[in-house]
């Protein structure tokens, strides 16, 4: 494939590099070489080069050099960060961005591909799909989980339980389940990233600093450099939580304002609390309440963020349930909305694809072909646990998503490689990485905005949607090896 070329600088660049058929084929010390000329020689940012399959064993496609633009969209977050630069090292991925998540998971993806196996040895392509559709033909108790997936791998995984009469459920549903039950039974207001930013002079972090979920939350959304509709100098971020030392580190120099003494049902009690100043029943003795009151209503625009996950288990959705209550009575007199965090885009998505086919948010059943919801008897995690399912099979559009291992069950594992340190899966078939090799959406985690996956590498193996339908068995003879 012969590569854009942008920029005159680019042009030049290639002039150099044999061509078999149309594609650079430069060797390994040329590569090198190139890199080094070009870094020195003032390579504008906003071009990459990346070497695609620079090792000369690659029969079906020949190795190649693209030009692709640095910035892209990080999914390993819920705030899906689309101002992350990426360098290629080898057969890696190094992103320059001030946040360890992106930087570790974006090196765990690889330009190769991997090689198919079955029963932990080399195989084809054909051989493992043949292999993973016997499997899935035999199974009673069918489990399709891992679900780290972009909007059309999540498509094909429903369509996959739907035929197979399985049970979808993403291994992280359980930690927004609290935020789920919530909306359904009495909704909620909440806000979307864009807008606390630019809006919000005041935030309130319940239970939660955050930075665990979104290590970037602080400067992309709480207190960035700048607001378009908000003084950043004036905006307060406030904590209601159990004491941590770490806190204020972590959120220096921020004005962290109040920090209330709470854990357990304690952060219960003083959302109530606060909630009944608010509405001017106060109680007296709790001396902290009329400064909280105070603080919250003097707010213009305020947000209240917590992550169901991270809360208290035996409490979660009675918190969640009080900081509802909380944000319905300030909005008598000022303006908040609540802003859920939930740290994985792969749910948020999957869980927006779901309730598009299937009417229900995770996880899904299918009997018949019929979908059924059920949070507590479909909980993957709960089957796991109790070692319900027969088969298991892990989908994972990135290296390095976690994988549900059952012991007494067959393991089917479609990701773009496999964990070392992990024991070999009966069948495992390889797949294309969004964002990487192939085009893809994702949902932001406030659930408003799908942003693109935009691919730099030309794919040698299939996409995760690809492999899903020839397991599901309608799409025989597709190109897939």
């Amino acid at each position: 494939m012969k590569p854009p070329c942008a920029d005159e600088r680019i042009r030049r660049a290639n002039k150099g590099i044999p061509r078999v058929q149309g594609s650079l084929r430069p060797s390994p010390s040329h590569l090198a070489r190139e890199m080094q000329r070009l870094n020195a020689s003032g390579m504008p940012r906003s071009f990459l080069v990346c070497i695609a399959r620079a090792d000369s064993s690659a029969k079906t496609t020949p190795p190649y050099i693209s030009i692709v633009p640095h910035r892209v969209v990080c999914p390993f977050c819920g705030l899906a960060c689309d101002d992350v630069e990426l360098r290629v090292a080898a057969d890696r991925l190094d992103a320059e961005v001030d946040c360890a998540r992106s930087r570790l998971r974006f090196g765990e993806q690889r330009l190769l591909a991997s090689q198919p196996q079955v029963a932990g040895r080399a195989a084809t392509a054909e051989e493992a799909l043949s292999a993973a559709q016997q499997i899935l033909d035999g199974g009673e108790r069918i489990l399709v989980t891992g679900l780290a997936v972009d909007v059309a791998g999540a498509r094909a995984a429903i369509r996959l339980a739907q035929r197979r009469n399985a049970v979808l459920g993403h291994l992280a549903s359980s930690r927004a389940l609290p935020n789920q039950r919530m909306f359904e039974r009495r909704g909620w207001i909440t806000t979307t990233y864009s807008e606390a930013r630019n809006h919000a002079d005041c935030f309130v972090l319940v239970g939660t600093d955050a930075i665990g979920a979104y290590p970037r939350f602080v400067q992309r959304v709480a207190a960035p450099a700048q607001a378009l509709f908000s003084s950043v100098a004036d905006r307060r971020v406030h904590y209601l939580g159990p004491p941590d030392a770490a806190l204020a580190g972590k959120l220096a120099p921020l004005a962290l304002g109040l920090t209330h003494d709470a854990e357990g049902g304690a952060i219960l009690d003083a959302l109530l609390r606060i909630t009944a100043g608010v509405r001017g029943v106060a109680r007296s003795d709790e001396a902290s309440t009329p400064a909280w009151v105070e603080t919250l209503q003097r707010a213009k625009y305020g947000v209240i963020a917590w992550e169901a996950g991270r809360l208290p288990a035996p409490h979660a959705e009675l918190i969640v349930e009080a900081i509802l209550a909380l944000i319905e009575a300030l909005n008598v007199k000022t303006r908040f909305a609540g802003l859920p965090l939930v740290p994985d885009t792969t749910l948020t998505t999957t869980n927006q694809v779901t309730g598009w086919l299937a009417g229900f948010g995770l996880p899904v059943a299918f009997v018949d072909g019929v979908p059924t919801h059920d949070a507590e008897r479909f909980s993957a995690a709960r089957w796991i646990e109790a070692g319900v399912p027969d088969v298991v099979v892990n989908v994972a559009a990135w290296a390095g998503a976690p994988r549900a291992r059952v012991a007494s069950a067959r393991e089917i594992v479609v990701a773009p490689a496999l964990d070392a340190k992990q024991p070999a899966p009966e069948i495992f078939i390889p797949v294309a990485v969004p964002g990487v090799h192939v085009r893809g959406q994702i949902f932001r985690a406030d659930g408003v905005v799908a942003l693109p996956l935009v691919p730099f590498v030309e794919a040698s193996v299939p996409s995760v949607a690809e492999v899903l339908a020839r397991l599901e068995g309608v799409a025989a003879g597709s190109a897939l090896a």
